[in-house]
């Protein structure tokens, strides 16, 4: 039997299962894709996250109350290349501490390495 398996969390309009979650990221140690969506987590909730999840490369935290988040969590998420953030109040500086991630909100970021064109679509972030 393999020894690793990926693993997906998607929680949507359940806040006490989104910080349960959050609070056990240790129990999740394949954890690739981590979605929690419309659950009214503040930027409190993630700050309490105790634990590191490296495999981590997607975050959806659509439809939250989240203001400015990001300093706690790109210590807990260093890997993230996809992030969305729509329906959450306006991120700055999202770029300058997830420097691997790509898309945000659907819109890729930059060119990457091997030329393909990036888009500039308007989405909430538009920082970049």
């Amino acid at each position: 039997m393999d020894d690793y398996m990926e693993m997906d969390v998607e929680i949507i309009d359940n806040r006490r299962g989104a910080i349960e979650v959050l609070n056990n990221l240790w129990s999740f140690g394949n954890l690739q894709t981590l979605r929690l969506e419309n659950c009214l987590l503040e930027d409190e909730d993630l700050a309490r996250i105790r634990y590191e999840a490296p495999k981590v490369s997607y975050i959806c935290l659509c439809g939250n109350r989240l203001h400015s988040p990001w300093n706690c969590l790109v210590n807990k998420f260093p890997n993230v290349i996809f992030l969305d953030l729509t329906q959450n109040t306006a991120i700055n500086d999202v770029k300058r501490l997830f420097p691997k991630l790509i898309v945000l909100n659907n819109t890729q970021l930059f060119e990457l390495s091997d030329g393909r064109a990036r888009s500039t679509g308007g989405n909430d972030v538009g920082i970049f």
